[in-house]
């Protein structure tokens, strides 16, 4: 009879830890990280930009792996260069015209001067008042260009930041830009900086 108890008694341990297995809880890969992109992160760097202090915005580039301009959703390593905070800071305080990447549709390349590039293709609206802003998420589902933003910089913390646009043009000239960071030594920095629309 003691036995007969035993018996059922570990059938019954064994019964209930296969039906109620552990949860394992799975997080992104950058909650291991000791610091977190927030909105008024975003918002100061939106600020830089609407202010058009262009050397200040250099100071927020990453130390090692630099920043990566994209005019467009789809990040292509080779036209899409990386620069150094160095570099950059001399950039945006010349007039020479660079090359940041090919005109949609054209397919002519995008020449301009540094200015001129974050005038026309990073803060192209006024995001401060106009912006939609979300972490580590897109703000909204927009535009029929290729995107692999989330695929090149897995694990990386990033904003999207969204207009819709004006009814006027029915929405077509609506704009987003993603900033995409990485901490280092506990600050937060930008290595890319994305801009999407309305493309052919």
């Amino acid at each position: 009879m003691k036995k007969l108890i035993i018996t059922i008694i570990i059938a019954s341990t064994l019964v209930t830890s296969i039906a109620t297995p552990a949860i394992t809880k799975l997080t992104p890969a950058y909650a291991s990280q000791s610091i977190i992109i927030t909105k008024a992160y975003v918002q100061q760097i939106l600020a830089i930009l609407y202010a058009k202090n262009y050397t200040a915005l250099t100071t927020y580039v990453h130390p090692t792996e630099g920043i990566r301009f994209a005019p467009y959703s789809y990040i292509d390593t080779v036209v899409h260069k990386v620069y150094s905070a160095k570099v950059l800071t001399s950039m945006v305080t010349n007039t020479n015209k660079y090359v940041w990447g090919l005109q949609d549709g054209s397919g002519d390349p995008i020449k301009l001067s540094a200015s001129a590039y974050l005038n026309k293709y990073v803060y192209a609206t006024n995001y401060v008042t106009n912006g939609v802003i979300a972490l580590n998420k897109p703000a909204a589902k927009a535009g029929n260009a290729l995107n692999n933003i989330q695929q090149y910089y897995k694990g990386y913390q990033y904003a999207s930041i969204y207009y819709k646009g004006t009814a006027a043009a029915s929405n077509m000239d609506w704009r987003s830009l993603t900033l995409v960071t990485k901490a280092y030594k506990g600050k937060l920095y930008i290595v890319a900086i994305i801009n999407n629309q309305w493309t052919i």
